[in-house]
């Protein structure tokens, strides 16, 4: 099933409605007119639809669906500007190396998605972030990416882009060295000692 991710054109989303970004697995084509939500009783429509298509794998042996549809939505009742006035349009145009993460669990959730202006994407192995407003920091999530599915624009469509990519990055859930227990981070502590001890001592014998 194709990934179907939505988001505004020009207003933004409002969390205070509780209203967010949306990523959907479903056999349907999405449509011009359609309308959806955000979590909030404001009704969103679709106005344009792009398709990305597959190009790359870090690892190929995992089946990946082929298409993913970014779902460019507009307030119902809003009068729309021409698609190159549009925020996202106008934000790859001077960032054309704009690319967007989509970060999801081995259930297909979104986790969360973020939008890169450099075209860095995460590494295959990092963990992932969110920023603290209270400590005033970016800190680590029980969330690691294993895997990362790459999509281009599709040439025949309209080329005002927003992405010059969509990366889809597969996260598995790991456990913070925070919230390991004390012993058993004692325990691991020790047989790294014991192993770096072990590793001297047949230097020694050689």
């Amino acid at each position: 099933m194709p990934h179907r991710y939505y988001e505004a054109t020009h207003h933004e989303l409002d969390p205070t409605r509780g209203e967010y970004t949306r990523l959907d697995w479903t056999p349907e084509l999405p449509s011009v007119g359609e309308i959806v939500r955000f979590g909030s009783a404001r009704p969103w429509k679709i106005v344009a639809v792009d398709e990305y298509k597959l190009a790359e794998q870090t690892q190929p042996e995992f089946e990946a669906d082929s298409s993913i549809f970014l779902n460019h939505c507009a307030l119902q009742q809003e009068a729309l500007s021409d698609r190159s006035a549009w925020t996202r349009v106008e934000m790859f145009q001077e960032n054309p190396l704009t690319i967007l993460q989509i970060f999801v669990s081995s259930e297909r959730n979104l986790i969360q998605s973020s939008i890169h202006f450099y075209g860095k994407r995460a590494r295959v192995g990092s963990h992932l972030k969110q920023y603290d407003y209270q400590r005033r920091e970016f800190v680590k999530l029980p969330w690691r990416v294993s895997r990362m599915d790459t999509y281009l624009p599709n040439p025949e469509q309209n080329p005002l882009y927003c992405y010059a990519a969509i990366h889809i990055a597969h996260c598995v859930s790991v456990p913070l060295i925070e919230d390991i227990p004390p012993s058993k981070t004692l325990v691991h502590l020790k047989f790294m000692l014991f192993s770096i001890f072990f590793y001297i001592s047949n230097l020694k014998t050689l």
